[in-house]
């Protein structure tokens, strides 16, 4: 009876903010009429369960078929679990090379002003729009909510929680088989490597810098990288500071055997071949031992397992030369 009455009340809810939805997203995305005749609501003929989440509670599709999903993090996580969704927010500096042949049929939405775009999510006819709770998120919830049953999963500390996000997403999609199996699989690779490393006597220690205009961040060990290295086994050095701008002048202070340095755009390669030209390039551990390696920043970055997987792919190319 819970279920039923939850499809009930959200479909009587649909009827009356359909208008509203209309309304809401036309004065951000001028939709035009002809646009707006062509939709169909399908998710008022279907039944829903209330989950609750980081804005309050929503009624969600039992077996959603239309998922747009507006954050990276998810959308990559949503398909190590199988799951497809029919739209996602992404910038073309985000298009990683492990995504190569799984965006077939998947529609990219540009952002406009900072917030995605609505008419173009509107128009997709989603059934369930999933994202994170960041304050930019949060701005166009409303609107979000008056196109499909919307979902904010937590943002903050507990995002950086990469595991576990995981297991948010498996937990609101019904997919908790699929999670375990995925990092069941994480695990056994990640076990592997460490054998292999400990096997070849490689007590050695790593760390990832991000390069960006204005600076460098390195980050520490409970970062996602950091979370990696120190699973396969590697020590890395720790700022005390989590991500936050740093002078190139501390560089000859990371006592990292091994030094993984990413950035995001062409500038930030020249910024860096810049540097490797000054004298205290030289002076840093990793520059010493020649393991210095170049790798792809929003990979690095990417707080979701498929990421995790080409991290492990990079330790694996240069830490064991396959």
């Amino acid at each position: 009876m819970a279920v039923l009455s939850a499809s009930i009340r959200r479909k009587l809810q649909h009827f009356l903010l359909f208008v509203f939805a209309v309304i809401s997203v036309f004065g951000c995305n001028q939709i035009t009429p002809q646009n707006i005749s062509n939709l169909s609501f399908q998710q008022l003929s279907v039944e829903c369960k209330i989950v609750q989440h980081a804005m309050g509670e929503s009624c969600i599709p039992l077996n959603p078929k239309r998922i747009v999903i507006i954050d990276r993090f998810n959308f990559d996580n949503a398909l190590a679990l199988g799951i497809k969704p029919v739209g996602t927010v992404r910038s073309q500096a985000y298009l990683v090379p492990y995504l190569r042949g799984k965006m077939n049929g998947i529609e990219l939405i540009t952002n406009i002003d900072g917030h995605p775009n609505l008419e173009k999510i509107l128009l997709l006819k989603p059934d369930l729009i999933i994202g994170l709770s960041s304050p930019s998120y949060r701005s166009i919830y409303k609107q979000l909510s008056k196109i499909a049953s919307t979902v904010l999963l937590p943002w903050g500390k507990e995002a950086y929680i990469w595991k576990h996000n995981l297991e948010n997403l498996a937990g609101l999609l019904d997919k908790q088989e699929e999670a375990n199996q995925v990092l069941h699989n994480y695990t056994h690779r990640v076990t592997e490597l460490r054998q292999t490393l400990d096997s070849q006597s490689q007590q050695r220690s790593a760390s990832f810098a991000l390069f960006y205009p204005g600076g460098f961040s390195l980050y520490r060990k409970d970062s996602f990288s950091g979370n990696i290295l120190t699973d396969v086994g590697l020590k890395t050095t720790d700022p005390g500071i989590s991500e936050l701008p740093l002078s190139e002048e501390i560089l000859p202070e990371i006592d990292d055997d091994a030094l993984f340095i990413g950035g995001l755009t062409e500038d930030d390669k020249f910024r860096l071949e810049q540097l490797q030209k000054k004298p205290l390039w030289f002076q840093i551990k990793a520059v010493k031992q020649n393991q210095v390696y170049l790798v792809n920043a929003a990979v690095w970055h990417g707080y979701n397992m498929l990421a995790a997987h080409a991290v492990l792919d990079d330790l694996e190319k240069y830490l064991l030369n396959r």
